[in-house]
């Protein structure tokens, strides 16, 4: 056993669909690695210790790190305002919320990013960049 895998042994796997939402994402083609479990607990841990109530997540895909970041967010009665450019991964996301049961702690908006972000009033708790990586500089503004 690595020590990743030893690591990862000790963190609780979260909500069950983030095993479905892996298993989705390994079977295609079009999406890129999720955040993992061991940067998904961490994130989780993040909200629940600053008690984060608002969070701004760029880039949903299949979900992974909305559940995680939904999770905490449950826990401190906050609220997840996600971005996905891509209709059908958002639609995909919304189906994986709905199965976990965390609709009410997420607010899904489709659109770009970069112009998405100037309708909505800040400020956040904590923001994941997590959208196309060659927007990473751009969108720290």
């Amino acid at each position: 056993m690595s020590i990743i895998e030893y690591i990862e042994s000790l963190i609780p796997a979260g909500n069950e669909q983030l095993v479905k939402i892996i298993h989705q994402q390994n079977t295609r083609n079009d999406t890129s690695p999720n955040i993992g479990l061991q940067a998904g607990r961490l994130l989780s841990l993040l909200i629940q210790m600053i008690q984060a109530k608002r969070v701004l997540e760029f880039g949903t895909c299949l979900g992974y790190s909305t559940v995680w970041l939904a999770e905490a967010l449950r826990t401190t009665g906050g609220k997840l305002i996600s971005i996905e450019q891509k209709k059908e991964f958002l639609e995909i996301t919304r189906k994986n919320i709905v199965e976990t049961g965390l609709s009410e702690f997420v607010d899904l908006i489709w659109g770009d990013a970069n112009i998405v972000i100037d309708q909505i009033e800040g400020p956040f708790d904590l923001i994941l960049q997590d959208s196309d990586k060659k927007l990473y500089s751009q969108m720290l503004d």
